[in-house]
């Protein structure tokens, strides 16, 4: 998909769930707009290929019940070392919608289950043929925000 298609596709399913919830509860969801879509980075090498993404992803989808709607490779990131090569910081971009086919809201599920978030980095570092990181809790390293 192009960006704008997928903006689309995000959209048609958020308003196709939101249909399916109101014919099944006959009221509105009670969602809130700003956290129906969710973004994931996830660490890749530079041999993986959009199918490992879609593996990667597919274990998120089964796992918290959230659905891909784009995602991409991106190759484009980096940092230099210590001689001075830029090394790649290749990673997934991935866009899921967390509601779920009858709009039922999956972050209300999943949300705040840090024992969850720890075994999907698990299986996904598993299913990309990656080393899993240290917890931070072991490590002491503090993670930045996303944005």
């Amino acid at each position: 998909h192009t960006f704008a298609e997928a903006r689309d596709l995000g959209q048609e399913m958020r308003d196709d769930a939101v249909a399916a919830y109101q014919r099944k509860y006959n009221q509105k969801p009670q969602f809130d707009e700003e956290k129906i879509f969710w973004e994931a980075s996830i660490n890749a090498r530079e041999h993986h290929i959009l199918d490992d993404l879609k593996k990667a992803a597919g274990v998120i989808e089964r796992r918290m019940g959230y659905r891909m709607i784009y995602g991409a490779i991106h190759r484009d990131k980096g940092h230099l070392n210590d001689e001075g090569a830029f090394v790649k910081n290749v990673h997934f971009q991935v866009l899921f919608i967390s509601l779920d086919e009858n709009g039922n809201s999956m972050h209300r599920i999943t949300r705040g289950k840090r024992q969850l978030m720890r075994e999907i980095q698990t299986e996904v570092a598993k299913t990309l043929g990656m080393e899993r990181g240290i917890d931070k809790r072991i490590s002491g390293h503090e993670h930045l925000p996303p944005r």
